[in-house]
């Protein structure tokens, strides 16, 4: 995916399917992740959709048989910057939103390196609970 469109028009999974742990490797990427979380944050608190997404995700890895590619740390992160996020500029559409926040679509590797050092991402407490930034 190359544009802001490629976002918007991008195939994507319901939250539903998320909680339930019906999704897979294929059908639930990056941006998938991040719709969820911005779909949980339309009536959820920012407590709630953290409690949520980390135990969908801890079901999904588990289910997937990749228990260890679980990370609060990066769960949590990205939790608070799209709260963060939809607060500074309030959208009613995840077109418009996803189409604003580009750089939360593209390269979360690249997004988290700002905030932090490989070794702390790869750190084993940073996957049993959250860590504040390191850079």
């Amino acid at each position: 995916m190359n544009t802001a469109i490629d976002y918007v028009k991008h195939k994507l999974p319901t939250v539903q399917e998320f909680e339930h742990g019906q999704l897979t490797d294929e059908n639930f990427d990056h941006v998938g992740h991040v719709f969820v979380t911005w779909k949980m944050l339309e009536s959820a608190s920012v407590l709630e959709t953290l409690q949520r997404s980390s135990i969908a995700l801890r079901r999904l890895t588990k289910r997937l048989g990749v228990e260890a590619k679980y990370n609060e740390t990066i769960t949590w992160f990205f939790v608070f910057l799209i709260a963060e996020r939809r607060l500074r500029k309030a959208t009613s559409t995840w077109e418009q939103f996803a189409t604003e926040n580009a750089d939360l679509m593209a390269n979360s590797k690249q997004l988290l390196a700002k905030f932090y050092s490989p070794e702390k991402l790869s750190n084993v407490l940073a996957q049993q609970q959250f860590l504040m930034p390191d850079r």
